[in-house]
């Protein structure tokens, strides 16, 4: 079990060992959630505003109030404010139990597609989505050409073009990305079924735990850099690398550390899959687009991508894939692993 504490004033040493970490403010806090959060007693509005407030981090209240006291009162008059609340006297207080109602998820995996790769429908929860639909001809999926867009760097950036699309364009509380060739699996066997796709049930499961679903941790013979010079170039690899650093090191200067250990790992998590809450892609892709874009124009400004082979062109979106290893290392999230299938003869 893990407690942590929001505190704005020092606590005593005592104190200190019950927490697993003490928190100035709720900002310092992130993305995490909790299963429960606890509310010393204190005025109804207060509360009432407090429990809403902490929407954002648990959808169960623990609290207590003297006997009779106001916020006894409140609860047990407004208990239709609650979806659930259960109450137990000690002594002289009241402690209850408090569960917010839950709006239902709208949960939405979208499968990234591009070129002539025509597929077969996902189940129920996935959607097909078109990357690059802005430089290539419609196949009759939705495309990520549409509202706010950089579906024309497709060619450079790969799948991100269509995160992009995700962010901007959707509300979905509950949001994944995946490929045309890969799926998640829950099942021990990774030859490609189906019948053995993730299911929008179980994702859901999953997420009521943890933070974010991710693929297993890929481990690699070379570091980063090494894979990225080994298909670009030594010196090309090494140019982008800098410009990458230099826009991360303008606006998100924090993040450093974080690129500097990923890009001299063997493992990253690949392919920029993952399934998570809106809150965290919204955390995610803010911090991703704040340089990427930038950085990518003037790596175009300055090489010629258009006039090299297949995979030095695609480097900035090699890239680009590094980038959700170096921001949930910096992140503290639960995240949980899971195999993907390979779709194979696709």
């Amino acid at each position: 079990m893990e407690i942590d504490c929001i505190s704005e004033k020092p606590l005593p040493p005592i104190m200190e060992n019950i927490y697993s970490h003490v928190y100035k403010n709720f900002a310092e806090v992130g993305h995490k959630r909790y299963d429960a959060a606890l509310l010393i007693e204190r005025k109804p509005i207060d509360f009432i505003s407090t429990f809403t407030f902490l929407g954002d981090f648990t959808d169960i209240v623990i609290t207590f109030s003297r006997i009779d006291g106001e916020l006894e009162k409140y609860i047990v008059n407004n208990l239709n404010n609650f979806e659930e609340v259960h109450g137990t006297t000690a002594e002289t207080i009241k402690w209850f139990f408090a569960k917010r109602h839950t709006k239902p998820k709208d949960f939405c995996i979208y499968v990234v597609t591009y070129g002539d790769k025509k597929i077969e429908e996902p189940p129920e929860g996935y959607k097909i989505i078109h990357a690059g639909h802005a430089l290539s001809e419609d196949l009759g999926y939705l495309g990520d050409d549409s509202g706010d867009n950089i579906s024309h760097l497709n060619v450079y950036l790969n799948e991100i073009t269509a995160l992009y699309w995700m962010w901007k364009n959707t509300n979905h509380t509950l949001i994944g990305l995946c490929h045309y060739r890969r799926f998640f699996t829950e099942a021990d066997d990774s030859t490609f079924s189906r019948e053995k796709i993730l299911t929008k049930d179980a994702a859901q499961k999953i997420l009521e735990r943890y933070d974010i679903i991710v693929s297993s941790i890929g481990f690699e013979m070379m570091t980063q850099h090494g894979l990225i010079r080994n298909d670009c170039g030594e010196d090309l690899a090494k140019f982008a690398e800098g410009v990458i650093k230099k826009h991360l090191l303008k606006v998100q200067p924090d993040y450093l550390e974080s690129f500097e250990t990923v890009m001299d790992s063997l493992a990253i998590y690949k392919c920029h899959l993952f399934i998570t809450r809106r809150d965290i892609l919204d955390a995610y892709c803010k911090w991703l687009f704040s340089f990427i874009i930038d950085a990518t124009n003037e790596i175009l400004r300055t090489v010629g991508l258009d006039d090299l082979p297949f995979s030095p062109r695609r480097l900035i979106a090699f890239l680009a894939e590094r980038m959700l290893t170096i921001w949930l290392r910096k992140n503290r999230l639960r995240i949980k692993e899971l195999d993907f299938m390979f779709v194979r003869d696709v």
